[in-house]
C-alpha cells in the first residue's frame, strides 16, 4: 500500500512538472500600452518603439514599431526578458520592462535643463 501511494505521488509530481515544463514553452509575448505627454496627458503619435534583449542594448530585435495617433502601440517578442525603448523627436527616451497595459509618460526635451 505505502509502495503504490508513493508511486502515485511520484506519478503527480511529474505529471505537474510536465504540466508546469509545456506551458512555459509559449514563446510568444505580448506587450501593449498607451504613451502620453507627461504634461498634457495628450495621446503622443508617432513615438518609436524599440525592444531589446535585456543584456544588449545596441540594435534593435525587432522591425520597427510606432504607436498610432492615439498613443497606443502593440508588439509581439519571443521568450525572454525584454526592455522597450521609446523615442521622439523633442522629447526625453524612456526605457522600461515590456508590459501590457503600460501607460508610459514622456516629458519634453528642454536643452536648458541638461547644461
Amino acid at each position: 500500500m505505502k509502495n503504490a501511494l508513493k508511486l502515485s505521488i511520484s506519478k503527480i509530481i511529474i505529471l505537474l512538472f510536465t504540466i508546469c515544463t509545456i506551458s512555459s514553452c509559449d514563446k510568444t509575448r505580448e506587450g501593449n500600452g498607451i504613451v502620453l505627454d507627461s504634461v498634457t496627458k495628450q495621446p503622443l503619435d508617432s513615438v518609436n518603439v524599440d525592444i531589446y534583449l535585456m543584456s544588449i542594448h545596441n540594435d534593435s530585435l525587432f522591425p520597427k514599431v510606432y504607436t498610432n495617433a492615439k498613443g497606443e502601440y502593440h508588439v509581439k517578442h519571443e521568450h525572454g526578458r525584454k526592455m522597450v525603448q521609446f523615442s521622439k523627436e523633442g522629447y526625453i527616451g524612456y526605457v522600461a520592462d515590456l508590459r501590457k497595459n503600460d501607460t508610459i509618460y514622456m516629458e519634453v526635451y528642454h536643452p536648458d535643463d541638461f547644461e
